[in-house]
């Protein structure tokens, strides 16, 4: 039996934004954006010779009956920022993008960090303005009431360049930042022992817009209850660093404080070295452009997955589907079907089976669960999702997957199993380093001792020897 929802959304978003405008100052839609994004940073209508990126937001239309997503490219001057604010429905990152789509891919430069809280009352307003003003919670440059909760956003000093080695360290500290805010002060959605719920969205994510509507608006209401920024601060053009958000997680989760972002630790290879190094793979992937191969699972991994998010409680505990967490466990059995060859029309037919008994977990304020988000969800389904890492899964869903363990060993245990092999396989003895002749080790350390500023892929050029010996021995 579905818990019984809250329906006090209305008086929280008002009671908000009497709190928020004595804390800050209420800035109009244009007034935000003109803050985030200056015209100097964006290309003009009709001069691609500007090389500049654009803002790309999206909006909710009609067409022929059929409500869809429509994008607007954004240029210096914000024209067409109206078509969103007008519409039911309309969504905007905090990046800059480089070509015509709103694609991680096309993603230019990163303005700022926004996090997504949810389930916020005035009593737990009131806890987070109150953790700021204590430097419990980092300064956010502005906040905005989106309806059921938050979002706080944090503009960098300098819009960060997306580069390959840079977008992994941001998702890290977003992420350890994401557990500093959304707490049990902050958020009525609470975290039992052993669980997490909290959204931890990537730095890509969109969220609705200052003057488009919020979820609870709707009908005749809809103009009663706008998206509303906020500035924290009283003046336009405040900003955070890199080195201010560290000092609110632990280092695990810290990003690199160089603002030269070309220099931060990145352990991948650049396309021409990769040529070198992997010729077959350089052959099928750059220039025959084939599409990247995958293991193909056991159809089991697929059931497994379907039992487990059909059940919440029980052997699964309480890391099962709920309110917060099921359309991502609805796209991960899209992923586990690629994964594992299933047919679309089959996932699809148990995904809607889950409808249903989903839309019975539903705690929050109009957040029923419905068969659209199923057919959202269904995107999941492509070759280029086969990848998707058993960290990723724990994050959208906030489960634990036991990893498969090795065997333990003592260490005389584990070295009497290697000299038996070894004997095995080389009767002769042939294994022995008889004429002395240099280890790994030794190649490696002779070689940085002859080239001090040299680099691992010379060191693999000229010594013949493998990426991974190189970075073992490299230190």
């Amino acid at each position: 039996m579905a818990k019984k929802k809250y329906t006090g959304e209305y008086r929280d978003y008002r009671v908000k934004n009497e709190i928020l405008a004595e804390e800050c100052y209420e800035v109009t839609p244009i007034e935000f954006y003109n803050d985030i994004f200056p015209d100097a940073d964006l290309e003009r209508k009709g001069h691609p010779e500007d090389g500049k990126p654009n803002m790309i937001i999206a909006y909710q239309v009609e067409k022929n009956g059929k409500v869809g997503m429509q994008n607007e490219i954004i240029f210096a001057g914000k024209d067409g920022l109206d078509k969103a604010l007008k519409s039911r429905f309309a969504l905007c990152s905090l990046c800059t993008y480089s070509g015509r789509r709103r694609t991680a891919k096309n993603a230019y430069k990163l303005y700022g960090f926004i996090f997504d809280l949810d389930g916020v009352g005035e009593e737990q307003c009131n806890n987070l303005l109150w953790g700021i003003s204590m430097k419990r919670v980092p300064c956010p440059q502005y906040i905005v009431n989106s309806g059921h909760g938050l979002h706080l956003y944090y503009l960098f000093e300098q819009p960060v360049p997306l580069y390959p080695n840079v977008i992994d360290h941001l998702q890290r500290l977003k992420h350890g930042l994401t557990r500093e805010v959304w707490t049990n002060d902050t958020s009525y959605i609470r975290s039992k022992p052993g669980q997490d719920n909290r959204d931890y969205l990537g730095i890509y994510q969109n969220f609705r817009m200052p003057g488009s509507c919020t979820k609870i608006g709707k009908g005749n209401a809809r103009t009663k209850y706008p998206v509303r920024a906020y500035r924290y601060n009283s003046y336009t053009g405040a900003r955070c660093s890199i080195s201010y958000l560290n000092q609110f997680v632990e280092e695990s989760w810290r990003a690199p404080e160089d603002p030269d972002y070309s220099s931060w630790d990145y352990e991948g290879v650049t396309l021409d070295e990769a040529k070198e190094l992997y010729p077959e793979w350089y052959q099928k992937r750059i220039v025959e452009k084939l599409p990247p191969g995958k293991w193909r699972s056991n159809k089991a991994l697929y059931d497994w997955w379907l039992d487990r998010i059909q059940h919440y409680g029980g052997d699964w505990g309480d890391e099962g589907a709920k309110d917060g967490n099921r359309y991502y466990c609805i796209a991960i059995l899209f992923i586990m079907a690629i994964k594992c060859d299933i047919p679309f029309d089959a996932v699809m037919a148990d995904a809607l089976d889950l409808v249903e008994p989903f839309d019975e977990l539903t705690e929050k304020p109009d957040n029923a669960f419905l068969v659209s988000d199923v057919e959202n969800a269904s995107k999941y389904y492509k070759r280029s999702y086969a990848r998707f890492s058993i960290k990723a899964i724990e994050a959208k869903t906030g489960f634990h997957i036991k990893r498969r363990e090795p065997p333990k060993y003592t260490r005389q245990e584990a070295m009497t199993i290697a000299r038996t092999i070894r004997d095995v396989r080389d009767k002769d003895g042939s294994w022995r380093n008889q004429n002395g002749a240099p280890t790994k080790e030794q190649t490696v350390k002779e070689w940085r001792a002859a080239h001090p500023d040299g680099r691992k892929i010379d060191c693999e050029r000229e010594t013949g020897l493998s990426r991974h010996t190189v970075l073992k021995w490299w230190k």
